[in-house]
């Protein structure tokens, strides 16, 4: 993005011509919140979510997600035009202006 940004994406695939699969979500995206503030609100559709899903399910375990989301043909080629990243929300920003790591010596550094 910048010298003081970055991208962390999660991870999207197209199982077939109606079917995605999420196993993967940007780094501080919790799978509650996720799916309630984005796939319930296409599921439900608006004039905002032009994306609308038909339907999903969940494969999640205490360590791994795995959403499988329904849509139609054309919505799905009109996501994958788009862009499934960002039409799924799987795309966030971290700011390295504010970060606190470990350095090599395992010291925290600012």
């Amino acid at each position: 993005m910048d010298e003081q940004r970055f991208a962390c994406s999660g991870e999207i695939a197209i199982l077939s011509d109606d079917t995605v699969e999420i196993t993967e979500l940007p780094i501080r995206v919790w799978t509650q919140n996720y799916k309630e503030s984005v796939v319930e609100a296409m599921l439900e559709g608006s004039e905002k979510q032009k994306y609308t899903i038909q339907d999903y399910k969940e494969y999640h375990t205490d360590a791994t997600v795995r959403f499988v989301i329904k849509m139609t043909k054309e919505k799905l080629r009109e996501a994958e035009m788009e862009g499934l990243h960002k039409v799924f929300k799987l795309q966030t920003a971290i700011n390295t202006t504010s970060m606190v790591l470990f350095d090599a010596a395992g010291c925290l550094r600012k």
